[in-house]
């Protein structure tokens, strides 16, 4: 059997759990190591990712823990906060494996905590880089980087549609995501609309309906309801998709999108309606609320090629791992 050494944190709505999930749908054996969120107190964590020195001896036993592994045919690191050129060394040593960063966001994108730590200087010591996009993996490339695109997928044990709707969105446009000026800029035309906003850090004035965030059942629930599920893609994100691409279908939503190539040869127009610049956001919403809605019952079947397995068995074959 495949033995996969995972690492990375477990995240509400992350990329750890449907990735541990995906690995053993394709027949592997998952260890996990919960790094960094087991060895660094949250405080501490935020500091790293300005200053990585503060966390050199949480790096050190962690990578002494690695030792415990009985083998291992490959590493996979999902995202690499924090880990040193040099702990990516001695993981390599210590496993006697390949080691890959899956990464879910870019080292170039201007939050700290997705540029900040070693993850620049991270990136050409791993054996395989994975990313979403095509541009990003150019720019990797230029760094000598070995690099694959997969694209984000949808974990079918976490996203379905729901027994059970709200009533109280049928004819609403719901937004779910953490608040970014950008967003707010975006939803600021769809107020005649009723939007209400599922997440983090909205603030009380931002002329919205705010509703705390939403996770597994009730992240189902919410955009399976909803007149329309509205996705808008952050800066990295914005010449391709993210995870909300397929997430969205798979619970039976309609979703409103940006155009963008991997959104219009992927999505089809019973799942989505798309636009063109924020500007078209308002027209787009309303035609998803002027369409009679169906309950879906099972996600489409266009979703299956699209599974964390099936990303998992496409890494693993480019690892020559079968």
């Amino acid at each position: 059997m495949t033995k996969v050494v995972l690492v990375g944190e477990r995240v509400p709505g992350g990329l750890i759990r449907s990735l541990h999930r995906g690995l053993e749908q394709s027949g592997a054996r998952v260890t996990h190591f919960n790094w960094p969120d087991a060895y660094l107190r949250p405080s501490v964590k935020r500091i790293a990712f300005r200053w990585p020195l503060i966390a050199t001896s949480a790096r050190e036993r962690f990578v002494s823990q690695m030792s415990r592994i009985d083998g291992a045919d490959a590493v996979i690191v999902v995202k690499g906060g924090l880990l040193s050129p040099r702990s990516i060394a001695s993981i390599r040593s210590k496993a006697d494996a390949p080691v890959v960063c899956w990464n879910p966001d870019s080292p170039f994108d201007s939050a700290v905590s997705n540029r900040g730590g070693h993850l620049r200087h991270a990136v050409g010591h791993y054996d395989l880089y994975v990313t979403w996009s095509q541009s990003l993996a150019d720019d990797l490339a230029r760094l000598g980087q070995r690099t694959i695109v997969v694209p984000f997928g949808w974990d079918d044990m976490s996203y379905f549609p729901p027994k059970h709707r709200i009533k109280e969105l049928v004819e609403r446009p719901v937004f779910v995501g953490t608040w970014t000026q950008r967003r707010q800029r975006a939803l600021s035309s769809l107020r005649s609309s009723a939007v209400v906003v599922f997440g983090h850090r909205w603030p009380r004035d931002s002329g919205f309906e705010v509703m705390p965030a939403v996770y597994e059942d009730d992240y189902r629930t919410v955009v399976a309801s909803a007149g329309c599920a509205i996705n808008l893609l952050r800066t990295q994100n914005a010449d391709s998709h993210n995870m909300r691409t397929f997430e969205l279908p798979a619970c039976g939503a309609l979703q409103v999108a940006p155009r963008t190539h991997d959104h219009e040869r992927w999505l089809t127009p019973q799942d989505c309606i798309l636009f063109d610049s924020y500007e078209e956001l308002a027209t787009a919403v309303d035609s998803a609320l002027s369409r009679p809605r169906f309950d879906i019952t099972e996600p489409p079947k266009w979703l299956y090629a699209h599974t964390y397995a099936a990303r998992a068995r496409s890494v693993l074959a480019e690892l020559g791992i079968r």
